[in-house]
This record gives structure tokens, C-alpha cells and sequence, in this order.
């Protein structure tokens, strides 16, 4: 990697981006603005390059990358014949593509894919409406669906709300992994229902960037959307950055740990902890071996991953009694009411034990240990390397049997940590996502609300309800939309305890999949919108490393002056961009 890193730095390109095998990485704000300091010349002139569009970034600036037509045709082609060996589409299958128009060259490098293979591809595309795309997939016996996930989710909504099914055999996505609610309306609606029995499609993924290619695929016959199995191509390479565990995008899972304080009361003296030499320890775990809470240990991080304490020991004041330290436990007067089992008067139990407990959080799965970054290289072309770019994915690199052949894979954790600030506060949207996961698809709005006492952070959440047949647009209950602002106002509070956070306000907005943002040129979901900055109030934006950045700090200082060709004058035999679901900067926004 050091020799890439000598290498790259050769090449204008790369002047002034601080780059180190250990530390630096390329962001795309950095490598647009090396792109940006030199002209067209400078670059080798535009005779043999195309121009790759990535998708926008929450800026509305569109991206370009001059790539040489013959090594990307190479890289193409590594892709296709992985395409080919895997059977990830295949002659007989009958597509539709959804990604977005021609105007997106992802478009024509999927179509170009798809059609090498010997599928045949349906004429829709992302903006088509969703009762063309039944309709056309129905007349010409569709099987297959190629789609971003939120694209996917508005056909499932509008499928729900007719009461209808569109069976097939496989999907395809790209960009973030379904939720356990979206998973499960794609196997509802374009499952097959045969004799009372439903028969879910499988799904598949695509994963790459537009700066350096498609990256690999995940097969549907593996059935693990995480594990993606690589081009094997010499011109790419991949390295991990070392990240902090609550960078990973885990599926953080929660517990307790509970300690019990026992006492005994004495004559004249009442109740002590210090007890008699039968009696268990003062500070016990429930099968009354001896535990203190400062001897509570974490979970084996090898056998159940990365856990931590959350929060400070809370205590029932509520005390439990019994006749002795085999239970049962209840409170003193129920016990008294009960009777002592030695029979006689009703005498006063003698025994009594509280619970403290702590929260512990999983910040890391087993898997996903010794997971970094991903940087990738591509330092083998010629006029505009790519070096240690940063796609903002967290994963690690790992050996899988597929179709009895060991192959190189990368396991993706998922995307880097969307924040928000509230207050000197970062609130990461995978705290609030369990809350919001009941619903097809949600959205994150950050903005200021005025009012008398001035203005104050306000969030907005837009919801996706399922469809439901013969209602166009779904709405959400007062009482759920109150209760779903007082959970989540209670998540972000009890993960800081000790923060000073400012009033904010929470509104729930039910919506149609219409009213949800998406990236103009990609058409991918911007999970976060931060809108603070209109009004003449600074606005402060997520950052290539997922932290939101400052007033005065800036993620590309220079203009670009590259200016891309349309996309009719690209050669039918080169397509004009590539596969970049998880790694455009919008992808900060859409998770």
C-alpha cells in the first residue's frame, strides 16, 4: 500500500490531498477538488476518456470523473464475466430495471450488464410510473427487479394499496440493506402465492462507486445482502482503516446486569447489611453467588462481540422480602399476608434483598470485529488514478465457499454513522431507527423552528406507512405520532445522561412516497436532511466522515471545472457510468 500511496502522489491529481498508508484517505470532496485545480489539458485532453457521473451530494453538485474508455471497458468486462460465473443474471430472465433514467449513467452500465448476460430488459427506468412498470412486467412475464431499496419500497406501497402482487423470482438491489418491515412487504408483494403457500424471491445486491467501478456482487443464491463477493481484478485494491467500534453501524443489541443488595434486620439495631455467617453475601447475583457491582464483568467480546456499560446503576427502592434465601421474594406486606410457612402468629420476615442494575450495550457483533473503513485503489490507471478513496462503507475482508470455490469477499457492516447536532450532542440516526423501522420507509428532517422564545432545533419525521388497499395516502394516529416523539426524545436523553441538550421540537409527518427527498440524479433516498442552513443561519453539513462539519469548514473548497460530455456522446460500446449505491456523498444522507 505504501508503494500505491508513492505512486498516486506522482500524479497532479493528488497535490496538496494529504494522504498516508496509516491515516489519510480520500474523500470525495478531496478528489473532486484535485480533479477541479486542473483543466481538461492538464488531464491528457478528453480524446479516450468518458465521463462517470456520481449521483450528488446533498449540495446538488453533480460529480464527474474522466475515466480512460479502455481500462474502464477492462474493468466492465471483470464485472460481467463475474456477472457470468456467479449466474447473477442469465439468458430466460426477464428484467426490469428501476434505477434511474439514461440520464444516470448507472442506468446504461446495469443495462450493459444485464444484456451481456442474455437477460432480457424491459423498457422502464426509475422515473417510469408504478402501474406502467406492473403493467409492462406483467404483459411480458417480468421475473426480475433491479432497484434501489427506497425505489422498491413506493412499487411495494403502491402495490399494497391495490390490493395486488407481482410475482418474481429474484430482486436485485443497490444502496442501503431493507429493514426487517421492508424485507418483509418484498416477500408479501412480489412473492408467489401457489396453493395457499408463499413462495418469497430472492434477493441479491450490487455494490461499487463511481469512482472506481463496480466492486463486487451478493449473489441471491447466497442469501447474506452483507457479504459481497469481489471482481477479481488486478486493477483493485482495498485496504482498511481502523475505526472506533461506535463507528460501526452494528445492530446494537441491549441488556442488563443485575446485582442484588441483601440485609438482614437485628434486634434494636434494624436492618444491616452485615450479615450472619449462613447467610449469602451482602452484595450477590440471583443464584445468590457473591457479586459486587464493581466485579461485574462484560460479556466474552470473542464469543458475543464488543460490549460496554451504558449509564450509571439505577436501584428498585422498592425492597423484596422472604421467609428465607430461597424465595419467594414479594413485597412485605403480601408476604406477611401470605403467613409464614412455620405456621404460629403472623410473624415480620427478617430477610429482605433489592436489585441494582446497569445497562450494557453491544457496540460491535462478533462478525463485525476487526472491521475498518473502506479504502479502495485503483492506482493502475494511467491518467486518473484512484487512490485510498474513502466510500464511507465500514466492512472487513474474509474468504467464502460459493459454488464449492473459495472466493475474496467484503463483509459490509453497513454505512458510517449518520449524526446530527443537538447541542454540543451528536444523535446518530441508528439510535432512533428501531423506533422508526415499523414503517416501510422514513426520512430525518433537521431545521430550526421560530417562535417567541426565538429559534429552536426542530425534527421532523417522515413516515412511510404501509399500504392499505384502496387508500392512497395513509395516515398515523395522534396517539402513535405522540408516543413515537416521547420515545425517541427518552432515546436520545438516556444515552446522555449527562448532556445539557437544548429544546427541541418533534413532529411526526405521515407521507406518501412522492414527499420523501430523494437525490436528484440518483433517485436514492437522503435518510437526513439538514436544513438549517436557509434563513441566513450557518449550515452546518455532514462531512465525507459522517460528522457533521463546522460554520467555516468546508468539504471542497474549489470549483470544478471539468464538464462532462452529454450522455448520447459517449460509445454505445463504453457505458457512461457504473454502480455507486453505497458510496456518493448523498449516501450520508440516505443511510
Amino acid at each position: 500500500m505504501q508503494d500505491v500511496v508513492t505512486a498516486a502522489k506522482k500524479n497532479p491529481i493528488y497535490a496538496g490531498i494529504e494522504l498516508d498508508v496509516d491515516k489519510g484517505a480520500t474523500t470525495k470532496d478531496a478528489f473532486h477538488t484535485g480533479l477541479g485545480k486542473y483543466d481538461e489539458e492538464t488531464l491528457g485532453g478528453r480524446g479516450g476518456l468518458i465521463w462517470v457521473g456520481s449521483g450528488g451530494m446533498a449540495t446538488a453538485k453533480k460529480f464527474y470523473t474522466p475515466i480512460a474508455a479502455k481500462e474502464w471497458d477492462e474493468e466492465v468486462q471483470c464485472a460481467q464475466a463475474l456477472c457470468d460465473d456467479l449466474g447473477f443474471f442469465s439468458g430466460g430472465q426477464v428484467v426490469v430495471n428501476l434505477l434511474s433514467g439514461s440520464s444516470y449513467p448507472i442506468y446504461s452500465a446495469i443495462q450493459r450488464l444485464m444484456e451481456g448476460c442474455g437477460a432480457s430488459v424491459l423498457p422502464c427506468d426509475g422515473h417510469s410510473s408504478d402501474d406502467y412498470v406492473v403493467r409492462i412486467a406483467q404483459k411480458f412475464g417480468a421475473n426480475a427487479i433491479v432497484a434501489t431499496t427506497n425505489r422498491l419500497a413506493q412499487l411495494a406501497w403502491y402495490l399494497q394499496g391495490e390490493g395486488a402482487m407481482l410475482p418474481v423470482t429474484t430482486l436485485v438491489l443497490y444502496g442501503n440493506i431493507p429493514h426487517a418491515s421492508q424485507m418483509s412487504a418484498f416477500e408479501t408483494v412480489f412473492g408467489s402465492d401457489q396453493h395457499g403457500k408463499l413462495f418469497k424471491p430472492v434477493v441479491g445486491a450490487i455494490y461499487g462507486t463511481a469512482e472506481t467501478g463496480i466492486i463486487g456482487f451478493s449473489p441471491p443464491l447466497l442469501r447474506d445482502l452483507q457479504t459481497i463477493l469481489l471482481v477479481p481484478t488486478r486493477t483493485l485494491e482495498i485496504a482498511l482503516k481502523p475505526v472506533h467500534p461506535q463507528e460501526i453501524p452494528s445492530a446494537n443489541m441491549e441488556d442488563w446486569a443485575e446485582v442484588y443488595e441483601n440485609q438482614r434486620k437485628f434486634p434494636l439495631v434494624g436492618w444491616k447489611n452485615k450479615l450472619m455467617k449462613k447467610d449469602p453475601s451482602a452484595w450477590t447475583d440471583a443464584a445468590l453467588k457473591p457479586m459486587r457491582r464493581s466485579e461485574v464483568k462484560l460479556p466474552n467480546a470473542e464469543e458475543h462481540g464488543i460490549w460496554g456499560f451504558s449509564g450509571k446503576w439505577e436501584c428498585d427502592k422498592n425492597w423484596q422480602y422472604a421467609w428465607d434465601w430461597n424465595g419467594p421474594w414479594m413485597p412485605g406486606d403480601e408476604l406477611i399476608a401470605c403467613g409464614s410457612p412455620h405456621g404460629g402468629k403472623r410473624e415480620k420476615p427478617k430477610i429482605r434483598r433489592r436489585k441494582w442494575r446497569v445497562k450494557l450495550v453491544r457496540t460491535q457483533a462478533p462478525e463485525e470485529m476487526g472491521s475498518g473503513r473502506l479504502l479502495c485503489s485503483m492506482i493502475q490507471r494511467k491518467r486518473v488514478p484512484v487512490c485510498r478513496y474513502d466510500t464511507g462503507d465500514v466492512g472487513k475482508l474474509k474468504q467464502v465457499t460459493f459454488a464449492a470455490e473459495k472466493r475474496r469477499a467484503l463483509w459490509l457492516a453497513g454505512r458510517q454513522h449518520l449524526c446530527f447536532s443537538l447541542g454540543e450532542s451528536q444523535v446518530f440516526i441508528s439510535e432512533l431507527e428501531p423506533l422508526l423501522s415499523g414503517f416501510l420507509d422514513f426520512q430525518v428532517i433537521h431545521d430550526l423552528k421560530e417562535d417567541e422564545g426565538g429559534s429552536r432545533d426542530m425534527l421532523t419525521l417522515r413516515v412511510l406507512p404501509h399500504g392499505k388497499k384502496g387508500v392512497k395516502k395513509l395516515d398515523v394516529d395522534a396517539e402513535t405520532k405522540k408516543r413515537l416523539a416521547m420515545d425517541i426524545r427518552e432515546v436520545i436523553s438516556r444515552s446522555r445522561p449527562s448532556a445539557v441538550l437544548p429544546e427541541y421540537h418533534i413532529e411526526v409527518q405521515a407521507v406518501s412516497p412522492s414527499e420523501l427527498k430523494t437525490c436528484e440524479n440518483s433517485g436514492k433516498l437522503r435518510r437526513l436532511i439538514d436544513m438549517r442552513g436557509t434563513g441566513g443561519v450557518p449550515h452546518i453539513r455532514l462531512g465525507s466522515d459522517g460528522h457533521a462539519l463546522g460554520p467555516t469548514q468546508s468539504g471542497n473548497t474549489s470549483k470544478l471545472r471539468l464538464r462532462p460530455p452529454s450522455v448520447s456522446s459517449c460509445s454505445p460500446s463504453v457505458a457512461p457510468s457504473v454502480y455507486n449505491g453505497n458510496s456518493d456523498d448523498d449516501d450520508l444522507e440516505d443511510g
